[in-house]
C-alpha cells in the first residue's frame, strides 16, 4: 500500500480506501463536479505549502492523471514539488486525501499542466467527525443580529461545519440555542466570508478554560447553514494548512 501523507489527526478520524473501482470512482466524480484539489508540501519545520489543482482528465490505459493548476504561477508549481517524485493532493468537497507519483509537467504561457499516477490507495477523512482546529486569535468574527445588536469576537474554534466564539455575561443574553442567525461576518487571513449560521450549543467555560474572562464565558457554538462554496474551499484549505 502506498505510503499516506502524515497529518496531526487521529487516526480514528479517516478510513483507508483500496481497490482499483473504488478509487477510480472517487476520482472520476472529483473531476466530472471540477471540485478543487490541494496540492500541498509540508516541511520539516511543520509548515506546509498549498496550490489549487483541477483535475482534467483520468487516463486509464496509462494509469494517469492529468491535473491542470489553477490561479498559480509555474514558481509556485515548482515551489510545492520541487525534489519530489510523489505529490499529496487534498479534496475538500469529498475529505479524499492522497498520494501520487509526478510523470511529467508543462508550462505553457497561460497555465501549467502536469500529470501523476493514478493512486492505489486513498484516505477518506470520516465526514461526521469534521476536523475543528483552535484558532489562537488568527482572525476576527463579528456577529450582526437585527440592526440593533452587534458583537465582534474573535473566534474560538472554527471546522467545516462551524466555528465558535466566547462572550462575556453581559452578551450571553443576546442568543439562545436554536437561533438562526444571519448576516455573520467571518474574516479569516483577510478574507471576508459572509455567511448564516444556527445557534447549536451554548456552554459556560471557568476561568481556568478562558483565561481572558475573568468570571469566565459562554462559547457559542454555531453550525453553516448558508455559506457560499468557494469559502467553504477556503475555510477547508484554511484547516488543512493548519493541521
Amino acid at each position: 500500500m502506498k505510503s499516506i501523507p502524515k497529518l496531526n489527526i487521529g487516526t480514528d478520524l479517516f478510513k483507508v480506501v483500496d481497490g482499483s473501482k473504488k478509487i477510480i470512482n472517487s476520482l472520476k466524480k472529483v473531476s466530472l463536479k471540477k471540485l478543487t484539489v490541494i496540492m500541498w508540501r509540508m516541511y520539516e519545520d511543520g509548515s506546509k505549502v498549498t496550490m489549487p489543482t483541477k483535475l482534467v482528465t483520468l487516463k486509464l490505459v496509462g494509469g494517469e492523471m492529468e491535473m491542470r493548476v489553477v490561479d498559480s504561477s509555474y514558481e509556485k508549481f515548482k515551489e510545492v514539488t520541487d525534489q519530489l517524485t510523489e505529490v499529496n493532493f487534498y479534496v475538500p468537497n469529498m475529505f479524499l486525501i492522497f498520494q501520487s507519483e509526478l510523470v511529467r509537467e508543462y508550462n505553457d504561457s497561460s497555465f501549467v499542466k502536469f500529470e501523476v499516477r493514478i493512486p492505489k490507495s486513498l484516505v477518506q477523512i470520516e465526514r461526521r467527525k469534521e476536523i475543528r482546529i483552535m484558532t489562537d486569535n488568527r482572525f476576527s468574527l463579528t456577529v450582526e443580529m437585527n440592526k440593533t445588536v452587534r458583537i465582534n469576537r474573535n473566534c474560538y474554534d472554527i471546522s467545516s461545519g462551524g466555528f465558535s466564539i466566547v462572550v462575556g455575561k453581559s452578551d450571553v443574553r443576546f442568543f439562545q440555542e436554536g437561533d438562526h442567525i444571519k448576516g455573520i461576518k467571518l474574516c479569516l487571513e483577510k478574507r471576508l466570508i459572509h455567511c448564516n449560521g444556527k445557534i447549536i450549543s451554548i456552554i459556560h467555560m471557568s476561568p481556568e478554560v478562558n483565561t481572558e474572562l475573568l468570571y469566565g464565558g459562554y462559547k457559542i457554538s454555531f453550525k453553516f447553514t448558508d455559506i457560499k462554496s468557494e469559502d467553504f474551499d477556503f475555510i477547508n484549505d484554511f484547516i488543512f494548512r493548519y493541521l
